[in-house]
Parts: structure tokens; C-alpha cells; sequence
């Protein structure tokens, strides 16, 4: 389940999500099922399940198979790059790299230019 807080900061989204399991969970019908965050996105495109990527926050985003890269810096609230594409696997191998490249530096720059707008 993916859950857009529209909270501009990590402390008002992680609230929120705390907020909205606790109140699913009083609910009779829901009390039985079980809801964890697993990862807190600032930023993410996505197509579907197998296909998304985005600026997650280190402290929810697990080792998986997707791809992670930093942005530098050493807070525990800096956002890296996660992503992964089942559709590169489809394209021919000497552009899978850089079909990669490109939607690194698109997420990037999209993010970037949303902390911008925030300030």
C-alpha cells in the first residue's frame, strides 16, 4: 500500500502514517491486519510495482534488489536514490546503463526542484 501524506517534512509524514495505522487498526474489521512502514519516499515516480524509483529516506529504505545511490551527506534523514526497472531488462544491453543514467538524473533533478519550491 502506497499512502501520499502530502507532509513536506519527515517528521510530519512519519506522524501521519502513525496516526492513519492507529486509527485502521481501532476499526473492528481492520484490528486483525498487520501494517508496517517499510520506507518513507520524499519523491517517486512510478509505473507500476516492478517499475518505480524516487528519493527514499535511509532510515525506512531496506537492502533489496533495487538500485541506491546517495546523495551525499551523513544525516540520517538524507534521501537517496532507489530505484528499479523492470523495463530496462527489455531494452538492448548497451542501453540499459544508460536508460538508467537518465532516469537517475531525472529523479534528481525533479527532486531538487521540489526542495526549491518547498523553501
Amino acid at each position: 500500500m502506497i499512502i501520499n501524506t502530502n507532509k513536506t517534512t519527515l517528521a510530519h509524514s512519519n506522524a501521519y502514517v502513525r496516526f492513519l495505522v492507529g486509527t485502521i487498526r481501532k476499526q473492528p474489521l481492520f484490528a486483525w491486519v498487520a501494517m508496517k512502514p517499510v520506507r518513507v519516499w520524499d519523491y517517486l515516480l512510478w509505473l507500476d510495482r516492478a517499475n518505480f524509483g524516487g528519493c527514499a529516506f535511509e532510515e525506512h529504505a531496506p537492502a533489496g534488489d533495487g538500485t541506491a545511490t546517495t546523495g551525499g551527506g551523513s544525516s540520517a534523514a538524507q534521501p537517496l536514490v532507489l530505484m528499479h526497472w523492470n523495463i530496462q531488462r527489455f531494452l538492448p544491453p548497451r542501453l540499459e546503463a544508460l536508460f538508467q543514467s537518465i532516469i537517475h538524473e531525472l529523479i534528481t533533478l525533479v527532486h531538487a526542484r521540489i526542495g526549491e519550491e518547498r523553501t
